[in-house]
């Protein structure tokens, strides 16, 4: 650990050819992914436009049935579920592990809790439609999360789940993503508990604090029909700093 942060602080680190030291170097950690880190930039960015994917969360919601009780995985300040909030007939609630950010969801009016993406406080079967955008990359353990997500889901319902494209070959480099997906991982990991309905490839626009950037993501619109992706073990839970990945 000592040395990571004498590399940090010399600058020696280059992300885009080891971003694993590189991450662990700047943060102490693998997965910089924390119920506090996220605190902290909810607090910096309120509702940032940055954040706003108007693009994305129309196409996403043109697959939500009328009348159908939704939740939303990984919600943030409440972006998709304010757009949500204008649809008539629509249900719908939002779980993040950032409680600022939830905070950020409730001045809205809008119906959100604490939770991170491996432990949802909910029944089985309890959702007709499952909305999960841009928050794959940021797990340890995608396939664990997908489990808890189908299994709220009701047989026949819709798990719609985006994630950030990148060209064969590009290195992410966005601190937050310790995953990286194409469509052909994405759909084999999917598949195995329901049925692809569409895949899409969006491109949207974010306006960032200095300038306007491309968005290019995959949309999944997946219908849950056989028993969820089994879990891989019990996984526990610093409630001190609540990570949306298990510990390692």
């Amino acid at each position: 650990m000592l040395v990571s942060r004498v590399l940090w602080a010399s600058k020696k680190v280059d992300k885009r050819l080891s971003p694993r030291i590189y991450r662990y170097a700047r943060y102490g950690r693998r997965n910089p992914n924390t119920g506090r880190y996220w605190n902290r930039i909810c607090e910096a960015e309120g509702r940032s436009p940055t954040r706003d994917y108007k693009v994305l969360h129309a196409r996403i919601l043109s697959y939500v049935p009328t009348h159908a009780n939704m939740l939303d995985v990984g919600c943030g300040a409440g972006y998709l579920l304010a757009q949500l909030q204008c649809v008539s007939g629509i249900s719908d609630a939002g779980v993040d592990f950032s409680s600022v950010g939830v905070q950020l969801c409730r001045r809205q009016g809008l119906v959100a809790g604490v939770a991170d993406a491996y432990h949802l406080s909910f029944p089985d079967d309890q959702f007709e439609v499952v909305t999960c955008c841009e928050l794959l990359e940021h797990l340890d353990h995608p396939p664990d999360a997908l489990a808890e997500m189908f299994r709220v889901l009701r047989t026949s319902g819709l798990l719609l789940i985006s994630v950030s494209d990148l060209a064969e070959g590009e290195v992410e480099t966005t601190d937050e993503h310790v995953q990286q997906f194409s469509a052909e991982t994405l759909r084999r990991l999917l598949g195995q508990s329901g049925r692809i309905i569409a895949i899409e490839q969006i491109r949207d626009h974010v306006v960032d604090l200095k300038q306007e950037q491309c968005l290019l993501t995959y949309v999944f619109s997946v219908m849950r029909e056989r028993t969820p992706i089994t879990r891989r073990g019990k996984f526990l839970i610093d409630q001190s700093n609540v990570m949306l990945s298990p510990p390692k």
